[in-house]
């Protein structure tokens, strides 16, 4: 038997009602794990780190720009980590300075539990796809000589 790995799913809020959703939502789920929660941005860092999720959660209140720092320190400890942030409490003016941060994308806070758990999968697919296209180039690289060649590029600068 064939048994997939489920995506983890780290997940942080300020709003209490909304953790207590997605850990009811996410509990008997075949294809997704949540691993952690956090009410605070600091404990997410953390948690993001310590824990490496597939896909972290982040619910984003529109003027809080602390998010911003948040979401550099995680892609800064994993840059290819897949970060979706939802705005709950409001509409997001401008998703520019947010994706610019690092941020993968985002969940309209209209988005039903199936679009949520879809939209989940997709992005870790995709997350997967490009990691494994990374690692065809390094490998192909490395059998052409070309890595090397370039490292050496690098060392003559």
């Amino acid at each position: 038997m064939n048994r997939k790995r489920k995506i983890t799913v780290l997940m942080s809020s300020g709003h209490p009602i909304l953790l207590e959703g997605m850990k009811v939502l996410l509990k008997d789920h075949p294809r997704v794990r949540l691993v952690a929660q956090s009410r605070d941005l600091p404990h997410a860092v953390t948690d993001m780190i310590r824990l490496q999720p597939d896909v972290v959660l982040l619910d984003i209140t529109p003027g809080d720009y602390n998010v911003l720092g948040a979401i550099r320190r995680m892609k800064e400890a994993d840059p290819a980590a897949t970060i979706l942030g939802m705005a709950v409490s409001g509409e997001i003016e401008s998703t520019d300075v947010y994706l610019n941060a690092g941020l993968s994308g985002f969940v309209p806070h209209e988005t039903g539990t199936k679009q949520l758990l879809h939209f989940i999968e997709m992005q870790q697919r995709s997350a997967a796809q490009q990691t494994n296209a990374r690692r065809k180039r390094r490998r192909d690289r490395r059998k052409s000589g070309l890595g090397s060649a370039l490292l050496d590029n690098r060392r003559l600068r």
